[in-house]
């Protein structure tokens, strides 16, 4: 598993970024980076799938 997806999915099960930076020994940055990326990916996604919806025939 890489570390980023070790760093998601601890946050998705409520860890706090100071506790997922222990626990993986990784600077609070990394983590507080790899969160960030990750929100960024997802409102990338919704606001595709709210485009490709409004451009629909009706």
């Amino acid at each position: 598993m890489s570390n980023q997806q070790a760093i998601i999915g601890l946050i998705d099960q409520g860890w706090s970024q100071h506790r997922v930076a222990r626990e993986l020994a990784l600077d609070r940055k990394t983590v507080r980076r790899h969160v960030r990326l990750n929100q960024a990916a997802k409102v990338l996604h919704f606001d595709r799938r709210l485009r490709a919806r409004s451009q629909e025939p009706l």
